[in-house]
């Protein structure tokens, strides 16, 4: 289906929508903080995907590939007689490494962003199924189509929830992490994907893990340079044919070089990763500032490097922002939605979007969060800045329904 119907959440009713998702989206009794897997080293994760899948975003239009997964196939029921509309599943299989000893350490370098989230796994594997029209769970499978009947919405609260293929996507990650899961599995199939934090370690980590598990030309270094680290994906010998992704991935390799990177970007001091967003992305300036500065230095922009020459019209592209698990304390809330409203202002303000995806746990936190969020205003602006919505259970995986929560935003402007 084109259109997803949304639950639209604002001042006046934040308290109540916060209070439904602590009843209804409740973790289980013996929940932790939510890391996905206790250990240190490389771990590995299995994200389940249509077998079909193509970069086709939320149209829902016929899938590009047909790699179907051996395992899928071994469970598929026996038909019974016509064409089988089930649905077939394959299996993204990442490596992702870890260090839980810098998660536990009681020294100032200690973060938990070195930890991968069970949000983040259950967010990227909701994403792509969503974009082919299925709702999964890893027991369960549900078609998204039109014979679900829509609930009756004026036209002024029913939005689109990025009505663009995922192949259009402008992408920056908010707090990625050390994993770089969500740039791994959604950077090869987006037009750009820039996983940001604000440690430096964090990134070459997570840098780590990325051209780990994707096609290495695919991925700029944060030193600026095409990469040059082989990955499994970098000789066809080394592709599972059961690999539900693997021809998206070969196909990768004709798109443009190191679409996928890794960016400082500190929300309380934020115009310098703004900055370079920016410039990787565009913006409505950015065509007129790298041929000034071009200028200035006695270049042809001709001659700038690959990663920040904008060769395309940017802003058709919509921009969206992913936050998944960022807010454990109430502290960095305003700066993060400081950040996050600058960024879509700055970079791409007629066609920026935010994804925020949540571990539901602290009620204070929760309410907190999501009363910032559909209250934020720009300084000295009477509008805010966001249209909040909230994603309805039915369109969302079990794994996120149990204990978890994701809101889609508009950015509206200044």
């Amino acid at each position: 289906m084109n259109t997803i119907d949304l639950i639209p959440v604002t001042e006046d009713d934040v308290q109540e929508h916060v209070f439904d998702i602590l009843v209804t989206h409740a973790p289980p009794e013996k929940s932790d903080l939510g890391v996905y897997e206790r250990k240190d080293g490389i771990i590995t994760v299995d994200l389940r995907v249509p077998s079909t899948y193509s970069t086709t975003g939320f149209h829902g239009s016929a899938a590009s590939t047909s790699v179907s997964s051996s395992k899928t196939r071994r469970k598929s029921k026996k038909k019974t007689g016509g064409k089988s509309k089930e649905p077939k599943y394959g299996f993204i299989q990442l490596d992702i490494g870890q260090s839980i000893s810098l998660f536990t350490s009681s020294t100032e370098s200690s973060t938990t962003g070195a930890m991968l989230w069970r949000v983040s796994v259950f967010f990227t594997e909701w994403i792509l199924n969503v974009s082919q029209g299925h709702v999964i769970d890893r027991f369960q499978e549900q078609q998204v189509s039109e014979k679900i009947e829509e609930p009756k919405m004026d036209e002024d609260v029913k939005v689109r929830l990025l009505n663009y293929p995922l192949e259009e996507w402008d992408v920056v990650e908010v707090g990625c992490g050390a994993s770089g899961l969500v740039a791994a599995a959604l950077g090869p199939v987006v037009h750009k994907y820039l996983a940001t934090d604000h440690l430096k370690s964090v990134l070459r980590q997570a840098e780590n893990n990325i051209v780990a598990n994707v096609p290495r030309r695919l991925v700029t270094t944060l030193d600026g340079e095409v990469n040059a680290v082989e990955s499994k994906f970098d000789n066809n010998d080394d592709y599972d044919d059961d690999d539900a992704i693997a021809a998206v991935y070969r196909a990768a390799r004709k798109e443009q070089e190191g679409k996928i990177q890794c960016v400082e970007f500190d929300w309380e001091d934020m115009d310098s990763g703004i900055n370079s967003i920016s410039k990787i992305l565009g913006s409505e300036n950015s065509n007129l500032n790298v041929q000034l500065e071009a200028e200035l230095q006695g270049l042809n922009v001709k001659d700038e490097p690959k990663s920040t020459r904008i060769t395309e019209k940017s802003e058709d592209k919509p921009l969206v922002v992913l936050a998944c698990d960022t807010v454990f304390n109430e502290y960095l809330i305003p700066h993060l939605l400081d950040a996050t409203a600058s960024l879509c202002g700055r970079v791409r303000p007629q066609n920026a979007h935010v994804i925020v995806a949540q571990q539901v746990r602290d009620p204070q936190i929760m309410t907190s969060f999501m009363e910032q969020f559909v209250s934020h205003r720009a300084e000295d602006s009477d509008q805010t800045s966001f249209e909040v919505y909230a994603v309805p259970d039915r369109l969302l995986s079990q794994a996120l329904v149990n204990g978890y929560t994701v809101h889609y935003a508009r950015y509206k402007g200044i």
